[in-house]
């Protein structure tokens, strides 16, 4: 009998054991746990806005050709008279394309059709005076050299160091290379005026004051 005890005993000592064994084995297989660390929040902030810009030409924009004597006219040709160069500078907030296109507002006086001939008016109300064409050279984009164009296809265009305006519809900017737009703010080049008085014959009555008036307008346009 007491044999049998012990035997019983023996068999709750192994028991234990075993159950003491599942135990770790479960504790060794639960997640470690951490406590919980600082966090912190990381922005990325910005905007999309259409670009403010400005527009200066020197001298307030105006190109004075000076004044002559008719005794520079031809009875039968074209006289070129002195050329004017002045600065225009485009000042944005934000990086953008810069395109234009020009309006003669003077359309259909000019004395010699070409989409580059603008003209300056009428004398005597019928009688065309002359014309003018305007070139714009040493672009800048942000201080950097650049290129200018004269298309009438803004996706597809040669740029080239000097463009001259045009109109009918012909669009002119800045470029970074054939078919590509600069970016920038800062966009700058130098306007040239090169005027010509008709003959004579095509002028009429030069016995009184005989103003040169050719007006031109530029439509911007600023995108990305």
């Amino acid at each position: 009998m007491p044999a049998f005890i012990e035997k019983q005993e023996g068999l709750k000592m192994l028991k234990k054991t075993i159950v003491s064994g599942f135990a770790a084995a479960a504790l060794m297989a639960a997640p470690q746990l951490f406590a919980a660390g600082p966090t912190t929040e990381l922005k990325v902030m910005g905007v999309i806005n259409p670009p403010d810009c400005s527009v200066s030409v020197g001298n307030n924009g105006v190109f004075d050709v000076g004044a002559y004597s008719p005794n520079i006219l031809s009875q039968t040709n074209h006289v070129q008279l002195n050329t004017v160069s002045q600065s225009m500078d485009v000042s944005c907030d934000a990086n953008t394309h810069l395109t234009f296109q020009v309006i003669d507002n003077q359309a259909g006086s000019e004395s010699t059709a070409a989409a580059n001939n603008f003209g300056f008016g009428f004398n005597g109300g019928t009688n065309k005076i002359g014309y003018y064409q305007v070139g714009m050279s040493t672009p800048t984009v942000d201080g950097q050299s650049a290129l200018v164009f004269s298309t009438s296809n803004p996706t597809s265009f040669n740029a080239s160091a000097t463009a001259t305006f045009a109109k009918n519809g012909q669009t002119m900017g800045w470029a970074s290379a054939n078919n590509t737009l600069s970016v920038g703010k800062a966009f700058q080049a130098m306007l040239t005026v090169t005027p010509w008085v008709a003959p004579a014959t095509m002028i009429g009555d030069v016995s009184s004051t005989v103003p040169l008036n050719g007006s031109l307008t530029l439509n911007f346009d600023f995108a990305i």
